[in-house]
């Protein structure tokens, strides 16, 4: 595989991911921001995980997320 090809395999890829996870991300915040579970101003740690068993990637990503 071309390296162009590969680098724009990953990038699809990396925004398919980033889309869905800022959907699910957004979507369980609001409710939590609606409950009261979280408030407005908090610090929310996150994490997100990219696996493949075939390349024997295992990778976590540490973050947080700013209300």
């Amino acid at each position: 595989m071309q390296d162009d090809r590969l680098s724009a395999e990953v990038a699809k890829f990396l925004r398919h991911v980033s889309h869905t996870a800022q959907h699910e991300i957004e979507k369980v915040v609001r409710k939590a921001l609606a409950n009261g579970t979280v408030k407005r101003g908090q610090d929310l740690p996150a994490e997100i995980t990219v696996h493949s068993d075939k390349l024997g990637l295992d990778i976590t990503i540490h973050s947080r997320i700013e209300l």
